[in-house]
C-alpha cells in the first residue's frame, strides 16, 4: 500500500481500531521497523511484535509511531 492508498484508506476509517490504523501507516512508509523504530525510539522488538500482532502497545508509544507518521491521536467525539 502506497501512502497515497493509505492516505485514502484512512479518509473511511473513522471507526477501525489504532493498533489497525497504526500497521497500515507504517505498512504506508515503506521503510524497514528498523528504522522506524530508530526514528521514533521505540524498541525494534516492540515494534515488530506490534505490528506482527503479537503484543499490544502503550499510549506512550502509540503517540511516539502517530507523530512520526504524521497522525494525531484524538478522542472519540461523544454523541
Amino acid at each position: 500500500m502506497s501512502i497515497e492508498e493509505y492516505l485514502s484508506w484512512r479518509t473511511g476509517a473513522g471507526d477501525v481500531p489504532l493498533a489497525r490504523q497504526l500497521k497500515a501507516a507504517i505498512a504506508a512508509t515503506g521503510q524497514s521497523l528498523y528504522a522506524i523504530a530508530q526514528a521514533t525510539g521505540v524498541a525494534a522488538p516492540v515494534l515488530q511484535r506490534f505490528v506482527n500482532g503479537e503484543r499490544g502497545i502503550t499510549l506512550e508509544t502509540a503517540g511516539k509511531l502517530a507523530t512520526y507518521l504524521g497522525l494525531s491521536l484524538l478522542p472519540e467525539p461523544h454523541l
